[in-house]
């Protein structure tokens, strides 16, 4: 199956007021068959720590896919972030998720799929002084479409927050 990752790191540290900046990317699919499993992600870490007046920011991305068939039982999934471990952001920093959109028009999913903005398989912790997470503005859109196992749209999906 296809993963493309615009970035994808195991381990990432964020600290000393340092930023990281995801912006303005698109992923345009389109007349695409998959039968083994398919994920796009903006950003992919294991683990993320964003420390001592940090920015982590993933903004203004956009996801078009369209006649797409994924005529298999496999799992789709396309969160704009992903993390399998820890997600710590403390200390006078932001994680900021802001004006992305993702459209899926004419498409037909099998397999899981999965719709999140966040993907944080283990815990996310914020913690201050004066520390963010914000989801703000973003945009999905799905039509003409047919999924025929269980979706998952939540923005947030996260085992502990």
């Amino acid at each position: 199956g296809a993963s493309p990752s615009l970035v994808s790191i195991s381990g990432m540290t964020i600290s000393n007021h340092s930023e990281l900046q995801v912006l303005f990317n698109t992923y345009d699919v389109n007349s695409y068959t998959d039968r083994t499993g398919f994920g796009m992600y903006m950003l992919v870490a294991s683990s993320l720590t964003v420390s001592d007046y940090s920015v982590v920011n993933v903004s203004g991305a956009a996801y078009t896919i369209s006649n797409t068939v994924m005529p298999s039982a496999v799992p789709t999934n396309m969160p704009l972030f992903r993390a399998s471990l820890p997600v710590t952001i403390t200390s006078n920093s932001q994680f900021l998720i802001s004006n992305n959109k993702k459209t899926i028009s004419s498409a037909t999913y099998n397999g899981l799929f999965k719709w999140n903005i966040v993907e944080a398989l283990s815990s996310i912790s914020v913690t201050g002084p004066n520390s963010q997470f914000n989801i703000i503005g973003n945009a999905m859109s799905l039509s003409d479409a047919t999924l025929t196992d269980v979706n998952d749209w939540q923005a947030l999906s996260a085992t502990v927050i």
